[in-house]
């Protein structure tokens, strides 16, 4: 072990105490085979359980980015923070991904993968983009943000949809397409007073 091995580490613990993070759940992600050569490079990191950051004060998560966590075999909860960006955040979280009453305008940055709920109330978010096309969870809340574009629409393969309030399963997918395009209509038609050109 080199020094900037030993600098690492101590590095590293210092992170974990922290965040209040197990050192014995970090598991390194290995790449076994890189261009038909075996090779022993670290690719990221799994942690084998929950992270949760809450009322940390945090402003960015680039120095938790620093532990190269790229998935998360539990929940990861990043709410009630300052954040303005999801720059950081693991690639793929097995159980629920929350980042509620933080300052986020978008969702650039998040996860990939979430296994069950994907939770974004209460932030500055104005367009639901930069959603995977492949998420799927099974619930969805965006409620409790200025949003006025649902320019994407990733809810179709959702489970649950929670949004100004009101939860709507899969059996009411077409009651939520319906409400979604009635609002679309309510912002871009005309109003009476509007002159036509």
């Amino acid at each position: 072990m080199d020094n900037i091995d030993i600098i690492d580490n101590i590095y590293k613990e210092i992170l974990f105490k922290k965040y209040n993070l197990n050192p014995q759940l970090y598991c390194p992600v290995m790449h076994n085979i890189i261009n038909n050569h075996k090779q022993n490079d670290i690719h990221g990191y799994i942690y084998a359980g929950d992270i949760n950051l809450c009322n940390m004060d945090l402003k960015s998560l680039t120095e938790f980015s620093l532990l190269n966590i790229v998935e998360v075999i539990g929940d990861f909860n990043i709410s009630h923070n300052n954040l303005t960006s999801l720059d950081g955040c693991p690639e793929i979280i097995n159980g629920d991904f929350k980042c509620n009453s933080n300052y986020l305008p978008s969702l650039r940055f998040g996860p990939k993968n979430v296994g069950f709920e994907y939770s974004c109330r209460n932030n500055d978010i104005q367009e639901i983009t930069y959603l995977p096309s492949t998420l799927e969870v099974y619930i969805f809340d965006c409620s409790l943000n200025p949003i006025r574009h649902f320019d994407v629409l990733p809810i179709i393969n959702l489970k649950f949809i929670h949004d100004e309030g009101c939860t709507f399963n899969d059996t009411n997918n077409q009651f939520w397409i319906s409400k979604v395009l009635n609002k679309l209509k309510n912002w871009f038609v005309p109003s009476k007073q509007q002159k036509e050109f």
